[in-house]
């Protein structure tokens, strides 16, 4: 009778046991189960790692660089982690345990924050923003945000392989700068914004206007400005006087189709063997661009002078005969015959023939192979 009683009590326990909802390996199987889904950011710091919340509130943070991974860090109720001790250029495998569980592998190449070292005008026309190298990046993207108000709304206006992006940007607006290093999939934090405000630099151009009564000043448009101040000074004086605000924008084209935008203005208010100084200030927003590129000019009312006396002839000036086909007259023409009389004798000669004392200019339309519409303005003095 003992034995079998025994037997029915143990019969029974089981029983009770397998019946029991939560029982001690049931809840250790739903901590085991846990799912934990890893990511890795490059940050400013040094990689930072995060997971979802889970059952589980002890975590192991593993790292692996070479063959093994090896634990860098035991947390209890945290679910982020920022690995410090990182190298630029360096790949990094990552995954957290909880309890038995392994999260995904996540690995990142480590891309440390580019520093912005220069934002300013380019040699030639644009601005250049140079940063330095960080170690690892393939290439670097450029953001931009302007400045409107408080909130600020980066866009990216480029990629560079080097680490300097050159580029047009409109004067006058001022605008905010970033930088991220990228390695395939892999970003750096963006760098710390850089605030500048381009306005273009104005390259004058100066020359004897085509009827020889003054100087042709002219310059390209600058994106952004709304109006030019043209400044003058006369000899070697450096009192340079305001003497024209320009607004309108002239529209030509190259031979090759190439749209140009350029102001200009006529200065007659000058004088034979006077030396003149100009340069253009502009505004832009609310900016006025600083004094640069001064162009300096002589004026003359012709290119070149010739000396001849009464009864001489000079068939060598017009001459276009050399070099091949090379140039061609189009048309010459004396402002006083009474004093030199022009006699175009083909396509590629004119004789010069001195009539009487006095002085006269020569105009001369000639052509190449490649440009037509040459003008030249020779003095005659007769002796």
């Amino acid at each position: 009778m003992k034995k079998i009683i025994k037997k029915g009590l143990l019969f029974s326990s089981c029983i009770i046991m397998l019946m029991t909802p939560f029982s001690v390996n049931a809840a250790k199987s739903s901590v085991r189960g846990v799912k934990v889904t890893l990511k890795a950011v490059n940050t400013v710091k040094g990689v930072r790692l995060s997971w979802n919340k889970t059952k589980a509130k002890a975590f192991t943070v593993q790292r692996k660089s070479g063959s093994k991974f090896k634990t860098i860090k035991k947390l209890n109720g945290k679910y982020s982690y920022t690995d410090k001790n990182v190298k630029s250029g360096t790949k990094y495998s990552y995954r957290v345990l909880a309890n038995a569980s392994a999260s995904n592998t996540k690995k990142i190449i480590r891309l440390s924050q580019p520093v912005i070292k220069h934002i300013g005008a380019g040699d030639l026309e644009g601005m250049t923003i140079n940063w330095e190298k960080v170690k690892g990046a393939k290439k670097y993207e450029i953001y931009k945000s302007e400045i409107k108000g408080k909130k600020a709304s980066y866009k990216k206006i480029g990629t560079s392989g080097n680490n300097y992006f050159s580029f047009n940007e409109k004067s006058g607006q001022p605008s905010n700068y970033k930088i991220r290093a990228v390695n395939g999939s892999y970003k750096s934090a963006l760098s710390k914004l850089q605030k500048y405000t381009h306005m273009e630099r104005v390259n004058l151009n100066t020359a004897i206007n085509s009827e020889y009564d003054g100087i042709s000043v002219t310059w390209d448009s600058v994106k952004g400005a709304s109006e030019y101040y043209l400044y003058k000074a006369a000899g070697e004086s450096e009192d340079f006087k305001q003497v024209a605000v320009i607004t309108k924008i002239n529209t030509a084209y190259t031979e090759s189709g190439l749209k140009i935008n350029y102001c200009e203005y006529e200065d007659k208010d000058v004088t034979d063997g006077e030396t003149y100084k100009y340069y253009v200030t502009y505004k832009a927003g609310d900016n006025i661009s600083k004094e640069d590129n001064t162009s300096i000019i002589i004026y003359k009312p012709y290119d070149k002078i010739l000396n001849l006396n009464v009864g001489d002839t000079d068939e060598s000036l017009l001459d276009f005969t050399f070099d091949g086909d090379f140039g061609t007259l189009i048309s010459v023409k004396s402002s006083d015959e009474g004093v030199v009389y022009v006699e175009k004798t083909d396509d590629k000669k004119a004789i010069i023939n001195a009539v009487s004392h006095g002085e006269a200019y020569i105009d001369v339309v000639y052509s190449t192979e490649y440009n037509e519409g040459y003008q030249i303005r020779y003095k005659i003095q007769v002796e």
